[in-house]
């Protein structure tokens, strides 16, 4: 039980225990499939528009969602994550808050509280990958009792 919560409070979008059932697994599949065609398309990036933005040597891919380092090596990033990028990263040198940052990653039904620590560990996640200092901020700075924000000069 303890593994399943915290599984699912560290951003996994579904947990299942072994043994399970064959039937289980399809029917949990097709609920993913299920949910992920009801995304609202309104905010769907087309071939046509801009996709790469850059920053600070690395780059967004807003169409294949990739993250790509300065070495041009393709970073792995969770649906979750690469909501929240995008999003700092479109609001560059604005505060995003929690709840609005809580509202975007809850794309897949979730419903997150105020209190959620959930939305942290996603950004502490981000910085890792960025190698970037919650002190020392390059990147995603944490303003207090607000929300978070990009800090890298956005290109696209």
């Amino acid at each position: 039980m303890i593994d399943k919560v915290v599984g699912l409070e560290l951003g996994a979008d579904d947990y299942i225990t072994k043994p399970f059932h064959t039937h289980e697994l399809i029917a949990r599949l097709k609920t993913i499939l299920r949910r992920s065609s009801a995304i609202p398309r309104s905010n769907a990036i087309t071939h046509n528009e801009k996709t790469l933005v850059s920053f600070n040597g690395w780059k967004l891919d807003l169409y294949a969602q990739k993250l790509i380092n300065p070495n041009n090596e393709d970073i792995t990033i969770t649906g979750h994550e690469f909501a929240i990028l995008q999003a700092l990263v479109q609001s560059a040198g604005r505060t995003l808050t929690r709840s609005q940052l809580l509202d975007i990653v809850s794309f897949d039904g979730r419903k997150y509280s105020p209190i959620d620590r959930s939305l942290d560990v996603m950004i502490t996640k981000l910085r890792k990958k960025f190698g970037d200092s919650p002190k020392m901020p390059k990147f995603i700075r944490t303003i207090r009792q607000a929300g978070y924000m990009f800090m890298a000069n956005v290109t696209q």
